[in-house]
C-alpha cells in the first residue's frame, strides 16, 4: 500500500524545512512535508487557501449555486402554486416543502458531497504540492472518484450510526478516527474498506489534535 510520502512528486528532502519558508524557484510545495501543531495546520490552510481562493470558490460555486437555485426555484414555484388554492392545508403545504427538501438532500448526499470532498481534497493536495490547482482538471478527478468517494461516505456514516446507537462517544470516536479516508483514497488511491482501516491507523494516537482542527 502506497503512503502520502510515496507519490510522485512528493520531495523528502524538505520535511525538516522552516515552516514557512518561500517554496523553492520551480513552483514546488509552498509549504514543508512534516508534523505540524494545530496552529501551524490552521496557518498552512490559510496560505495555500489564500494562495489559489479563486480556483477553490470556482470549484465549489459552479457545484453548489446550480444546486441551490434550482432548490430555491422548486420551492418558490410551490408556495407560489399554493398560495392562492383554498383547497391545499397547511399540512399539504408542509409535506410537499419537506418532500422538496428530502429530494434535495439526497442530492447532497450522494453526488454533491462527495464530487465536492474528491474535487477539494485533490485541489489541497495540489497546491500543497505546489502545483497549479485547475478547475478542469480537478472536475475530471472529482469524477472518476466519485463512487469510490460514495462507498467511502456510506461505509463511514453507516461506521458512525452504529457507534451513536451504542453510546454517543464511540459514535464521535469512530467519526473523528475515519476522519481521513476521503483525503486517503484521493492521495493514496486506496478505496472501500482499505481506506477506512487506513484512516483508522493514521488517526491512531493522534484523536485529540484530528478533534482540534476539526473544530477550528
Amino acid at each position: 500500500m502506497r503512503r502520502m510520502t510515496d507519490q510522485p512528486g512528493w520531495d523528502t528532502s524538505q520535511v525538516h524545512a522552516p515552516f514557512g519558508s518561500l517554496p523553492p524557484a520551480s513552483g514546488e510545495r509552498p509549504l514543508p512535508i512534516r508534523k505540524m501543531g494545530i496552529g501551524e495546520l490552521v496557518d498552512g490552510s490559510i496560505k495555500l487557501y489564500r494562495r489559489d481562493w479563486l480556483a477553490l470558490m470556482g470549484i465549489v460555486g459552479f457545484v453548489l449555486a446550480p444546486v441551490t437555485l434550482l432548490q430555491v426555484v422548486v420551492t418558490q414555484n410551490i408556495l407560489e402554486s399554493t398560495a392562492f388554492d383554498d383547497s391545499f392545508t397547511s399540512g399539504e403545504l408542509a409535506g410537499q416543502l419537506l418532500r422538496v427538501s428530502l429530494v434535495f438532500l439526497a442530492v447532497q448526499f450522494l453526488l454533491v458531497q462527495p464530487f465536492l470532498v474528491a474535487a477539494l481534497t485533490r485541489a489541497a493536495a495540489d497546491a500543497y504540492l505546489g502545483e497549479r490547482v485547475s478547475v478542469g482538471r480537478i472536475y475530471r478527478f472529482a469524477l472518476s472518484r466519485l463512487p469510490a468517494i460514495l462507498w467511502i461516505t456510506i461505509l463511514s456514516t453507516v461506521a458512525t450510526i452504529v457507534g451513536f446507537i451504542l453510546l454517543v462517544i464511540p459514535g464521535l470516536f469512530v467519526s473523528i478516527r475515519l476522519t481521513v479516508a476521503a483525503p486517503v483514497l484521493v492521495v493514496e488511491d486506496v478505496r472501500g474498506m482499505n481506506a477506512l482501516r487506513r484512516s483508522w491507523r493514521l488517526t491512531g494516537g493522534h484523536f485529540w489534535r484530528v478533534l482540534g482542527a476539526l473544530v477550528l
